[in-house]
């Protein structure tokens, strides 16, 4: 995560995180119910981007075409 959600974003219960020097942080998120994630993470908008594991990484991009081809984009 990045900018402002990186400076104030508070750990769940569930997760790890970790600053980085360049201003970011990495959060490690286990065993959180993947559809609630998914919901979650799409509200950070682009402050926000999934790194691992890969198959989530592709399940969030297909997410994201799915919903630009509502809108013809």
């Amino acid at each position: 995560m990045k900018g402002g959600l990186a400076k104030r974003y508070e750990a769940r219960e569930n997760e790890i995180v970790e600053q980085n020097s360049d201003g970011t942080i990495t959060v490690t998120n286990r065993n959180e119910n993947e559809e609630r994630l998914i919901s979650r993470l799409l509200r950070y908008d682009n402050k926000c981007e999934v790194l691992q594991p890969k198959m989530f990484r592709e399940k969030i991009k297909n997410v994201l075409d799915d919903t630009l081809r509502n809108y013809g984009v």
